[in-house]
């Protein structure tokens, strides 16, 4: 019920906002829930996942020589270099305890959003 939920209000959130973007930068969204939804968790060793952020990665430069302004640029900049670093650290360290995996996870997550929100800004 919980990821139901979730994904209802991800889809209700991009779907209010896409009217304002390009269809670029629509795919680039989309990409990014989808692989947030379905690679996190530690799952981003499958081929399905690599392929996704390959996919990703080819949008990010089809974005960014799209976009005229350069706080634009820098936000997406930032926000595809940590959302591939929060995807690809998605599994525990070696040796690391649960609440330190915990955390990190939250603090990935935060920055996610926080990054997430100046792209939002920064682009209409």
């Amino acid at each position: 019920m919980k990821l139901f939920i979730t994904i209802f209000l991800i889809f209700g959130l991009f779907s209010a906002n896409v009217l304002a973007k390009t269809d670029d930068m629509r795919v680039y969204e989309g990409l990014v829930l989808y692989i947030e939804l379905m690679c996190s968790k530690g799952n981003d060793n499958n081929d399905s996942c690599a392929k996704s952020i390959k996919d990703l990665d080819k949008q990010y430069k089809i974005v960014m020589k799209n976009l005229k302004a350069q706080n634009a640029k820098n936000a997406l900049k930032d926000h595809y270099f940590n959302f591939v670093n929060m995807i690809n650290s998605g599994s525990p360290l070696p040796d690391e305890i649960v609440l330190d995996y915990t955390r990190r996870q939250n603090q990935n997550l935060a920055k996610h959003k926080e990054l997430s929100t100046r792209l939002e800004l920064e682009t209409k």
